[in-house]
């Protein structure tokens, strides 16, 4: 017989924000509260005692917070569905019931309240038919998890019509579809000042099987179409010579590395998910450590701050030495420090580069497209 999940049920979230289909509701804005019921397996914390065990629940109810504090939408179903993507986004939460009210809604006559509860699920990804050649589609990150949700509750012929969308066509079409679906965060207008704190993050980059290019690209799309994210610069991408547990093996594919500065107002852990997801969605199978993949995306640096966990080391303890990240995140931030390191300029020096910091492997200089050009399309993408 099937063990039933758990849950974690967070009610009363309440924050403001500018949904609406009225202009006024745009301008002014109004309270929203969300209600959210996770559904995961907390054998494994309860037996441990261990919080990297369970669902930060803390951290769930900034990042709720944080989708009703932004990008503003003209109906709260769509809204619970932001809500409901970033809560799946953490890999153990099998299953979450969303509700969202709006208690000061435009409504003619007396009423108590008006709520929208939606439910979804998530369903198992397929394992990639060969992980040299990912067959998986773009639209399956987990910052883009209700793209992979089963629906529990009856569709509106709107909703079907966006699933049916993100159905249609092969990963390009996925990936237009995520993008759609999960707008890039902006700054500008009346939703900026309501924000809750955002932080500037670095990732970095790397494949070294197949379409080596297209996967990083299609990456940054994905990252600049999570909810709470902001893609600022993307660097040049370049290569590099595979490194093993041995060493450096000329043998092994080379890997095409680049770097990402992001702000966010997600949590660490939260951007930790989101990018494994993103992983798993470009069909990265983790058998051996620092082995062959077809994407990596490792949390460099977390708005300076330092953290020790079973999880995640803040800032990344090898980035130090690692010139295919340094060079990159150097071109896209000169002024770029290591924290407990130094200022990245110091450290590629020590490494042995030169003023204009050149990798010691060739740069891709077949790269399409140039940093303002990248972040200009991946915007479009979130736009469309």
């Amino acid at each position: 017989m099937t063990r039933s999940l758990d849950r974690i049920t967070i009610t009363g979230l309440q924050a403001r924000g500018h949904h609406g289909v009225f202009d006024f509701e745009r301008r002014d804005g109004q309270t929203f509260i969300a209600d959210v019921d996770l559904e995961l397996d907390l054998s494994a914390a309860a037996a441990s005692d261990e919080l990297e065990r369970t669902v930060h629940y803390g951290e769930v109810a900034g990042d709720v917070v944080a989708v009703i504090e932004g990008e503003p939408h003209d109906l709260i179903e769509t809204l619970a569905e932001r809500i409901a993507a970033v809560v799946l986004a953490r890999p153990a939460v099998q299953r979450v019931t969303v509700t969202v009210h709006k208690p000061e809604a435009p409504i003619a006559v007396p009423f108590r309240d008006v709520s929208v509860t939606i439910t979804r699920a998530r369903r198992p990804a397929a394992a990639p038919a060969d992980a040299a050649t990912p067959t998986l589609s773009p639209a399956q990150t987990s910052a883009q998890a209700s793209a992979e949700m089963t629906r529990s509750a009856p569709e509106s012929a709107e909703s079907q019509q966006k699933v049916s969308s993100r159905r249609a066509g092969g990963a390009d079409a996925g990936a237009h579809a995520v993008a759609a679906l999960y707008p890039v965060a902006t700054t500008s207008g009346p939703v900026a000042a309501s924000r809750r704190e955002t932080v500037r993050a670095v990732i970095a980059l790397g494949a070294n099987l197949g379409d080596r290019r297209a996967t990083l690209e299609r990456a940054v799309r994905d990252i600049a179409a999570t909810p709470g994210i902001r893609v600022d610069a993307v660097s040049t991408f370049i290569d590099s010579v595979a490194i093993t547990l041995e060493g450096r093996d000329e043998t092994v594919p080379g890997y095409l590395n680049g770097v990402a500065l992001v702000t966010t107002s997600l949590a660490a852990t939260s951007l930790l998910d989101v990018m494994n997801a993103i992983e798993d969605a470009h069909g990265r199978v983790r058998a051996e450590r620092w082995g062959s993949r077809t994407l990596d995306l490792d949390l460099i640096d977390y708005g300076g701050r330092t953290l020790e966990s079973e999880r995640l080391t803040l800032p990344h303890p090898r980035a130090h030495e690692r010139d295919f990240v340094l060079e990159p995140w150097f071109e896209v931030d000169s002024d770029a420090t290591l924290p407990g390191r130094g200022a990245v300029r110091d450290l590629l020096a020590a490494l042995g580069h030169s003023q204009r910091l050149g990798h010691s492997q060739r740069r891709d200089d077949s790269q399409p497209l140039d940093d303002s050009q990248r972040i200009d399309a991946a915007r479009r993408e979130g736009a469309q």
